[in-house]
């Protein structure tokens, strides 16, 4: 037997009532006796049935138990009320009599379901004013015990149903006591087979494969055939409870049957009880009625889940707002196997599917569809939720979709699109996900002609999805913008059919503008979502436009949005996940913009659990080399940024733009870290370098002394489109450059652009990109003649990054000269190497010294070294 620790912890707090309910078999006899023996004073155990049920016979047992136990008592109080049950007003004497008892009394009842509501009701009555009276009751019903009205009037501890179910840990320790395997995996299964109910959990030890690890499959098929008690309980109920088996029947198709689909499945099995009659089929035993039959009346689906729960075939879960109940794993395997051979588990599957689509939970509608390989119905659903189902369930969405074959998926390609996502996911499986986006793409090609408007916008969303996720992001985008076009063209009546799901299409077409470099296209269409805010689409879209202006450099905008977020209510855990990533990037960029590095690596961190599957991960990569930079670990940062890329080597999940900005990322870093050559050969080569490109080689430029070379490239970018970020780090480079080249007045308009638009921004970090020598100069010019805003902006405190450094260019000779000097400072050996004379190994070194401004070997070796000019392993 396997002690609850984790539940008598719970039972361990002092309470006059514990409610212990749970199905049959789930451990409440056992927990209640663990509970009993734990307490202190006289314990009298009650195991009731129908003749305990009423309250005379009930308090009876109880009163008559108390005095065979021999508690002491004042007075006369006990025997009279034992005298007096038949008394109409018994309850004061019973109240009395067990207020004399000097020590206290614990009653454990099992099986409480059975009491009759008067009984629970006087026992509830005489509980509330005997203090020395525990009471504990295992049941399989939730009744009077757990009314509002009780909780107020007695201190009760509840454990349910799902709390009794074997945890991981509990599943592993009844595996290592029965001498079998208990590794992850194994505990995984055999959870999966028995939904962690412990009848089902202990019929699995009995599967015949072990100790070899049996598959799912067959744990499964094994927990159905040890389901002996079940099958002898299902015949009872058949025999006694015809409605009842019907429903259950179709019912059992679903794992958690909420009252709605309840009601559904109670009024489908009554009008298949009404075809019945009509055509003299006979009714399941238990329905048939001697003399002319009847057409069945429609049966109450809260009366049929009643009598269930007494059985002991499941339970309720869930707050009262959204109840679940739950038939038990063996029964529903029972139940499941029975529908088969009655040939209706395909119409009751449609039913459910059907259903849950109506009332918006179109996940489960998923997952039962394509288990039951209803696969226009999977593709419906799916189109419906695919955000979720990729974001949270994409485990479950690999189980599902793979065993259909390829072929079968060229017809559905949204079936396609979320397996090659959630495949997408695992490195291993990388290969396949390219097969099945591949398949996706000509699938949607093909039945696009057939589709209806609002289908069309939804499969080009989709669309732009495979292709982003496999780095087409220009392809991606001109679906994205397909998307969006036709969301425009739609009436009212054509977005009330598409649903929540146009919110979804948009946050996603949005996306794939971003990353096909389009950012204000797709702020357009992130603000088209039209869901309330606290809803996951509505949070998802308030975080990719956060995101978004971060990004783009408008600080201020995400500022604004941010604050409306932390008002918002975000469940547990999304706040950093996939809906919530961009969230947390725009707190962070918005954390390093206020030099707050401690919080933006908090705000990076939150994410550090789905970096490995994040869409994302570039964006948060480069967020992390821009806070290594500003908080002076440009060393550390470059050692970061080149670990997560090779992680992610092989994959094609980034594309060129993506890639140019993580070597911008890294060639900054260099720059910080005063290695000018490196940072020159970690900068793309493009033949049509974008204006992120163009403003770093410009600060290349700068650095390195070269503003000539700087200011012709700031005059090229100046020509293209450009963020707002952008805008500003190329407005500091164009007032620094006009400066140092000497041009004060044009340095100084400049100048006053770039505060304005920092001002404007709430931007400060591209200060920090100029190199200090540049930032003291200009702050010293707006300090003569600048405008107050030009003084408060450039006076903001910045970190120290960048610093000139002064490059020297030495002749090949001067180079081979250089690395003999390593070795040996005579001159004679030197020339001896070289094969050269003297003279000219003096010649060389004297220009050597000058080039340098050293007037020793050591200062040569000091300088050459901070300089970069060795080459090969002596460079360190």
């Amino acid at each position: 037997m396997l002690s609850r620790a984790r539940l008598l912890r719970k039972l361990s707090r002092p309470a006059a009532l514990v409610v212990i309910r749970g199905s049959s078999g789930c451990g409440k006899t056992t927990l209640l006796a663990e509970w009993a023996r734990q307490q202190s004073g006289a314990l009298l155990w009650l195991d009731l049935g129908e003749a305990l049920s009423a309250p005379l016979p009930f308090w009876r047992a109880v009163l008559q138990g108390v005095r065979d136990a021999g508690t002491p008592a004042r007075g006369t109080a006990l025997p009279a009320a034992l005298e007096s049950l038949d008394a109409h007003a018994r309850v004061p004497l019973i109240q009395a009599g067990l207020r004399g008892l000097d020590h206290p009394v614990v009653l454990a009842l099992d099986g409480a379901e059975s009491l009759t509501p008067q009984t629970v009701r006087e026992l509830l009555a005489v509980l509330a004013v005997v203090p020395t009276l525990t009471v504990g009751v295992a049941t399989r019903e939730r009744g009077q015990f757990e009314s509002p009205e009780v909780r107020l009037a007695v201190d009760s501890i509840v454990v349910d149903g799902a709390e009794l179910e074997f945890t991981a840990a509990e599943t592993a320790a009844v595996l290592s006591a029965a001498g079998l395997p208990d590794d992850a995996e194994t505990v995984r299964l055999v959870r999966q087979a028995s939904a962690g109910h412990p009848r089902a959990t202990r019929a699995v030890l009995s599967a015949p494969s072990w100790p070899d690890r049996p598959s799912a499959e067959e744990l499964a098929g094994h927990v159905l055939a040890a389901a002996g008690w079940t099958d002898t309980r299902m015949l009872e109920l058949a025999q006694a409870d015809g409605a009842l088996f019907a429903f259950a029947l179709q019912a059992s198709v679903v794992d958690e049957l909420p009252l709605g689909l309840a009601e559904k499945f109670a009024e489908k099995s009554a009008e298949k009880s009404a075809e019945n009659v009509a055509e003299g089929i006979p009714e399941p035993i238990g329905t048939a009625t001697a003399g002319t039959p009847e057409v069945p009346q429609h049966p109450d689906a809260t009366a049929l889940l009643g009598r269930a729960e007494r059985l002991g075939l499941g339970g309720w879960s869930g707050d009262a707002s959204a109840r679940v109940f739950h038939f038990t794993p063996l029964v529903r395997g029972i139940l499941r196997r029975e529908l088969g051979k009655q040939g209706d588990a395909d119409e009751a599957c449609r039913t459910a599917i059907g259903w849950l689509l109506e009332n918006g939970s179109a996940e489960s509608a998923f997952l039962l569809a394509a288990l039951n390989v209803e696969l226009e119905l999977a593709s419906l659903a799916g189109a419906q939720c695919f955000l979720s189902l990729v974001s949270s369930r994409a485990d479950e969405v690999r189980v599902v979709l793979s065993p259909i074959p390829v072929q079968t998926m060229r017809s559905y390609p949204v079936l396609a699109m979320l397996l090659a996502i959630s495949l997408n996911q695992i490195a291993r499986l990388r290969p396949r996900a390219l097969e099945y986006f591949a398949i996706m793409l000509s699938g949607a090609n093909a039945v696009r002609p057939m589709l209806a408007p609002t289908e069309v916008i939804a499969l080009d969303a989709m669309v732009s999805v495979a292709l982003r996720v496999t780095a087409q992001s220009g392809r991606a985008a001109r679906a994205a913008a397909s998307a969006v076009a036709g969301f425009a063209a739609l009436d009212e009546e054509g977005r009330e059919k598409l649903g929540h799901l146009g919110a979804d299409v948009m946050v996603h077409a949005g996306l794939s503008l971003l990353y096909g470099g389009e950012p204000d296209a797709a702020l357009a269409a992130f603000q088209r979502c039209r869901q309330p805010v606290d809803s996951a689409a509505g949070l998802h879209a308030m975080s990719v436009q956060a995101g978004t202006h971060a990004l783009m450099g408008e600080m201020s905008e995400a500022a604004a949005i941010v604050a409306e977020g932390r008002t918002r209510q975000w469940p547990r855990g999304w706040s950093g996940s996939y809906v919530g990533s961009f969230y947390q990037l725009a707190q962070a960029l918005l954390a390093i913009e206020a030099l707050e590095f401690g919080a933006a690596q908090a705000h990076i961190s939150v994410v550090d659990g789905n970096m490995a599957t994040l869409e994302h991960w570039a964006f948060f990569a480069e967020a992390q080399a821009r806070l290594d930079l500003y908080s002076g670990a440009p060393i550390a940062g470059i050692n970061r940024l080149q670990l997560t890329r090779h992680r992610r080597r092989g994959r094609t999940d980034i594309d060129a733009r993506g890639s140019a900005e993580l070597d911008i990322a890294v060639s900054t870093l260099y720059l910080a870290a005063g290695n000018v050559q490196a940072a020159e050969a970690s900068l793309p080569s493009m033949k049509r370098p974008g204006m992120a490109v163009l403003v770093a080689r410009a600060r290349l430029e700068l650095v390195r002394d070269a503003p000539e070379a700087a200011l012709a490239l700031i005059a090229e970018a100046g020509r293209l489109p450009a963020t707002l970020r952008l805008q500003a780090e190329l407005a500091a480079l164009r007032s620094a450059v006009r400066l140092r080249l000497g041009r004060p007045e044009e340095a100084r308009s400049a100048l006053e652009s770039l505060a304005a638009t920092l001002d404007g921004s709430g931007l400060v970090t591209p200060l920090a990109l100029l190199p200090v020598e540049d930032l003291r100069d200009l702050r010293a010019l707006a300090a003569t003649g600048g405008s107050e805003l030009a003084v408060k902006v450039l006076g903001q405190s910045v970190p120290a990054v960048l610093r000139r450094i002064r490059t020297i260019s030495l002749s090949e000779r001067e180079r081979v000269v250089l690395r003999e000097l390593m070795a040996t400072g005579s001159v004679p050996a030197i020339a001896e190497r070289l094969f050269v004379s003297t003279n000219t190994v003096k010649s060389q070194l004297r220009s050597l010294y000058r080039k340098l401004g050293v007037g020793s070997r050591d200062e040569v070796l000091v300088v050459a070294a901070a300089q970069r000019l060795l080459d090969g392993p002596a460079a360190s």
